[in-house]
């Protein structure tokens, strides 16, 4: 990140997502989509936020930037500009930080939960490479297991795409990590490829 985002406290995670895309905006659904999608989200990370925790405003209380995450920026990017974006993101970390990271989250997830997760975990864990995410179309509800697991299967194809378009874009390594139900995203893909 340029210096007056590092100073704020931003956190850049570079997204593909096989979620369908809202109308006239940079907002992935839970409703599924064959297109790959690609994005750019800035999130502000509280400077005094507590390890491993994620703090968002609850019902009807009022955002405080000094304790909440918040989306500073959110840009839908093309497949050429993802990779343009993997490259320049690389390119800026020292020689030995040069790792791509993607990130798959599990079952019961918001697009926004997963975003936060990873700009949480790039910040608290001090990531040693670029943190992405590959967001499936979960339905984020607790009840909807058979959904998200047939959601999770569907998705295979976009994650296979977002590892093709990222390995492209480095010369580096590529790291992928499931979490939960994202793991047998990651595995299935992996046997796919």
């Amino acid at each position: 990140l340029p210096d007056d985002q590092a100073a704020q406290n931003l956190r850049r995670v570079l997204i593909g997502t096989t979620r369908a895309i809202e109308p006239g905006t940079a907002t992935p659904s839970y409703l599924r989509d064959i297109e790959l999608n690609f994005a750019r989200y800035d999130v502000a990370i509280p400077p005094d936020s507590p390890v491993g925790q994620i703090r968002r405003p609850r019902r009807n209380q009022p955002f405080d930037p000094s304790t909440h995450f918040a989306v500073s920026e959110a840009v839908l990017l093309n497949a050429d500009e993802y990779r343009a974006s993997v490259g320049r993101d690389l390119t800026r970390r020292p020689a030995n930080q040069r790792e791509a990271i993607i990130f798959v989250h599990g079952f019961n997830t918001s697009f926004i939960e997963g975003v936060y997760r990873v700009a949480q975990m790039g910040n608290d864990l001090h990531l040693p490479g670029v943190a992405m995410h590959y967001s499936w179309p979960s339905l984020g509800a607790p009840l909807a297991y058979a959904h998200d697991r047939d959601s999770a299967l569907f998705a295979r194809d976009g994650l296979e795409r977002m590892i093709r378009e990222t390995a492209a874009a480095t010369s580096g390594r590529v790291l992928i990590v499931g979490h939960s139900m994202g793991g047998h995203l990651v595995m299935e893909t992996l046997r796919q490829i």
